[in-house]
């Protein structure tokens, strides 16, 4: 949809961004704890659905479909608050770019 509507505004196609939430747990059990425990304290008051959370192959498949939908880019914002999850996260979420090369 956003590069049709740039199409029909005569609009060069450009990069399609989407911001995302992320966390990229070392298996799927435990983003998803995670994940729930974020939802459930009230995170940003977002919805469940808003986040991406799994493990490597979850995260991969997520950003895939994105791509799918006309998306060039996942700009990711981790929603941890500790910081050695976090930085584990990062690092998992090089494999899940490598994967997706």
């Amino acid at each position: 949809a956003y590069l049709q509507a740039r199409s029909a505004l005569g609009l060069q196609p450009g990069r399609a961004v989407i911001r995302r939430d992320v966390y990229v747990g070392a298996s799927a059990a435990q983003a998803a704890a995670i994940g729930r425990a974020a939802i459930d304290a009230g995170y940003r008051g977002f919805r469940a659905d808003a986040l991406v959370c799994g493990d490597v192959d979850g995260v991969t498949k997520a950003f895939a479909e994105l791509a799918a939908m006309g998306y060039d880019e996942v700009l990711v914002r981790s929603f941890v608050r500790d910081p050695s999850e976090a930085l584990a996260s990062l690092e998992r979420l090089g494999q899940v770019r490598a994967l997706l090369a």
